[in-house]
């Protein structure tokens, strides 16, 4: 009976997730540099010019408790009186940024973009993908197709501890390798698949870890096996492998 693994939302959840971040923070800086800075710059040169009219308009008044009084009087008003024309909050805009601050803004935006494009093309690509396995053997949507006889080895090398195998097999005298992964692929049907591999070929093919028959039956072969695999933990989330 043919078993198709598609795809895991999970995973592609994940790749939505940073694509989205990342593409939504370089929408922000770039909407900080076109548009959001160049007006808070306006509105602080604006404050800014207006306190200096003041001053100079009230420059010759003799008493400096009066001369202040009368500074911040008709600052203060004349600003608000310019807010409310041109439609935004009297608040003190503060120092104005520089230009070399708003161009910055446009390459941080470049930045935060290009993982987002490549992350949002992993993403699409991954929905198409799935791996199948049929009388014939094993095949997957990039392509590949191996014969239960033409398996070279089933390594299982990172399948306890990240749950990723390899179909190895020759194509065109080099070596090549056929994905099993638990995390981007539906977990029972690639369990099924595997065990299916498994029971197509020698047991001294199946290499990196005991078959899971036998890790099943006799776990004392499952403890060896551990023992003798001291590579990095298995974490509780995986990282993505993106290949």
């Amino acid at each position: 009976m043919p078993i198709t693994a598609k795809i895991r939302m999970g995973y592609v959840g994940r790749l939505a997730l940073i694509a989205l971040v990342c593409i939504g923070m370089s929408l922000w800086f770039l909407y900080d540099g076109a548009i959001g800075w160049p007006k808070k710059r306006a509105r602080a040169l604006k404050f800014l010019e207006i306190k200096e009219e003041v001053h100079e308009k009230y420059a010759d008044v003799e008493d400096a408790v009066k001369r202040e009084e009368l500074i911040q009087k008709e600052w203060m008003d004349t600003w608000y009186d310019y807010a409310e024309e041109h439609g935004f909050k009297a608040m003190n805009p503060g120092p104005p940024k520089s230009l070399q601050e708003i161009r910055m803004q446009f390459a941080f935006a470049g930045v935060a973009a290009a993982p987002g494009i490549v992350f949002a093309v992993f993403l699409v690509l991954s929905l198409r993908r799935w791996v199948k396995m049929d009388e014939d053997g094993v095949s997957s949507s990039g392509g590949q197709q191996v014969a239960f006889d033409d398996i070279a080895t089933l390594d299982k090398t990172r399948w306890k501890k990240k749950g990723i195998a390899h179909i190895t097999y020759e194509k065109d005298g080099e070596q090549q390798r056929l994905l099993l992964d638990d995390w981007k692929f539906e977990t029972k049907a690639i369990e099924t698949i595997l065990r299916e591999v498994e029971s197509r070929i020698q047991i001294e093919q199946v290499v990196g870890g005991p078959p899971e028959s036998d890790s099943d039956e006799n776990p004392e072969a499952t403890a060896l096996n551990d023992e003798q695999d001291e590579s990095a933990e298995r974490p509780e989330t995986k990282p993505q492998d993106l290949q």
